[in-house]
């Protein structure tokens, strides 16, 4: 199998468009030593690749040079070698978006001063961000080689999203995420340029009858290892916020008010007004920012062969995972997919669900996010 570098494209303003990938392709190779991607269906993949040291090959590669291996779009944000091999690490195409932030313009809507507000469906929130900071920015400057239009499915009909200098990646990744859809950014080797497409996942467990059904368990032997992991650490249900008025607002985020030693409760800062035609915006923009902070039920597997996927199922798709321990058979989708290639030896890893934030990585993240706070 080979693995394809391009430069990233280039924009040419003769033809109005894209550089096309094979006028930029820099070489090719089959030298794979190890291969590792971790694919998510809606954050932003991490990728590592190998190859036996050559100098001339070295010469040749480029930091946010573009690899198309194995149907992965790659882009290289580290080069390492040692004089015996070549380490290129990074991220999937997603990772351009995590490139700009949400710039805003000041809105009409009551409070909304200093947020860009989107509205429509999923597809029309996420068209309107990267219009603005990545397709047709004012700035020419922070235009990025995506295409104009997001393809795909539309996601809610009726959504909405506050942004405030917020990461594309995480923008967009949290419209799908409410909206139950995952996304991918791939290159188009017709037209040149990245697409953004939103993705369903498709239903293939035991409680639907149209199409095959994928289980994985350790007593039908298509799994090798399987661990799980049930915890309420990272939930919050109750949610108080001090909106522009200086007033304590609580957000819940069932339906239901949780109680008694159910109810877990925190606080988030929100600088938008909650009155008026406001409020809705305000709730949607203070569930947002404890979006990771759920009840998680997940499994993690290693599958006993790799052929399946990609072809009877995919990141995103809801499958029957069965606990073993206990007899009992869950729905799960699949959320994260890591393949590794090493030695003409090939292994799957999938995660069902969202996996609970060990402590250090919560830390990581709240330094990332800007929500750390000094005592």
């Amino acid at each position: 199998m080979f693995a394809k570098f391009f430069k990233m494209p280039t924009y040419s303003n003769t033809y109005s468009r894209w550089s096309y990938f094979n006028n930029d392709r820099l070489f090719v190779s089959d030298r794979i030593v190890r291969y590792e991607y971790t694919k998510q269906f809606t954050k932003i993949g991490q990728f590592t690749l190998i190859l036996p040291f050559d100098a001339d090959l070295l010469d040749l590669m480029e930091l946010n040079g573009t690899i198309l291996y194995d149907g992965d779009w790659l882009c290289v944000q580290s080069i390492q070698y040692d004089g015996k091999t070549i380490t290129l690490s990074g991220t999937d195409m997603k990772g351009l978006l995590s490139t700009r932030v949400s710039l805003y313009d000041d809105q009409n809507i009551p409070g909304g001063q200093g947020y860009d507000i989107a509205t429509g469906t999923t597809k029309a929130c996420i068209q309107h961000y990267l219009d603005g900071n990545a397709i047709i920015p004012s700035n020419v400057k922070r235009i990025l080689p995506i295409s104009a239009t997001v393809t795909g499915v539309n996601g809610l009909t009726s959504d909405s999203y506050m942004a405030r200098l917020e990461y594309l990646s995480d923008i967009v990744g949290n419209l799908c995420e409410n909206a139950g859809i995952g996304y991918d950014v791939h290159g188009v080797l017709a037209s040149g340029g990245f697409e953004v497409e939103l993705i369903n996942g498709t239903d293939r467990s035991h409680e639907q009858s149209d199409r095959p059904r994928v289980v994985f368990a350790v007593s039908r032997r298509n799994v090798l290892s399987l661990s799980c992991e049930h915890g309420v650490t990272d939930l919050y249900n109750e949610i108080y916020a001090v909106d522009s008025n200086e007033k304590a607002v609580l957000v819940h985020r069932d339906t239901a008010q949780a109680a008694r030693v159910l109810r877990r409760e925190c606080t988030v800062t929100v600088g938008a007004s909650s009155t008026g035609d406001d409020a809705d915006y305000f709730e949607k923009y203070v569930l947002r920012e404890v979006a990771d902070n759920v009840e998680t039920h997940s499994f993690a597997i290693e599958a006993a062969a790799s052929s399946g996927y990609g072809t009877e199922y995919n990141v995103g798709d809801y499958v029957t995972v069965m606990d073993d321990f206990t007899g009992n058979l869950y729905k799960r989708q699949i959320t994260e997919v890591t393949k590794s290639y090493s030695q003409g030896q090939k292994s799957i890893a999938l995660t069902f669900g969202t996996p609970k934030q060990k402590p250090l990585q919560r830390i990581v993240n709240s330094f990332i996010s800007g929500t750390a706070r000094r005592r």
